[in-house]
């Protein structure tokens, strides 16, 4: 598997995860002062922290997952790839004294 097509698919996934997280954290940080807010209010803001924090982990989640990928994909490339490959298939030559 190519390091295109293991992290390409998430990439969209974590941006959208990401804009969501930014909406609902700019909504939290734009409430009034909390002692003005209602029982509601404060309810629905506490539903948004809930969610913000799920989308926060979802992030690092995606995150690890395509870190991951493309340390594995890295390594998977150096081991089937011998550092000395031309050297490797190159016959030894001989010196003419010897």
């Amino acid at each position: 598997m190519s390091r295109r097509s293991a992290i390409d698919p998430l990439k969209p996934v974590l941006r959208h995860v990401e804009e969501e997280l930014q909406a609902n954290v700019a909504k939290v940080c734009s409430s009034a002062e909390m002692s003005e807010e209602s029982t509601a209010e404060l309810e629905k803001l506490s539903y948004t922290l809930q969610t913000a924090a799920r989308q926060a982990k979802a992030a690092a989640g995606l995150r690890r997952r395509m870190n991951a990928s493309t340390v594995s994909e890295q390594m998977n490339e150096r081991l089937s790839t011998p550092p000395d490959a031309e050297r490797v298939d190159q016959p030894v030559k001989k010196s003419a004294t010897g």
